[in-house]
């Protein structure tokens, strides 16, 4: 669920995680990523506390070393335009609303 402009809030069951993407330039945006979950009661709800805490770090680390390395070729000047794709709809989407309020 994303909270226009800069949020999203994704629920799973049990838990579920907050993003904040704060512009700092045109290079650069400071990302704030939090996740709740309710205190585990029994070992298993612990297990499954743990496991989804290093799932998350892991998916994070991932992503964060490709939009690195995605920034620094788009900053190399050496493709001028980007195409997104059909499955990028979310994404045209939200280019779309944000000229709609902000303007070109």
């Amino acid at each position: 669920m994303v909270l226009f402009p800069f949020s999203d809030v994704q629920p799973f069951d049990g838990w579920f995680v907050s993003q904040n993407f704060w512009p700092v330039s045109h290079e650069e945006t400071r990302w704030e990523f939090h996740t709740y979950m309710r205190k585990p009661t029994n070992a298993g709800e612990e297990l499954a506390c743990e496991y989804n805490r290093a799932f998350m770090r892991d998916a994070l680390r991932e992503d964060l070393n490709n939009l690195e390395m995605i920034q620094s070729t788009l900053g190399s000047g050496a493709k001028k335009t980007q195409q997104l794709g059909d499955q990028e709809i979310v994404v045209r989407h939200g280019y779309k609303v944000i000229t709609d309020h902000v303007g070109s």
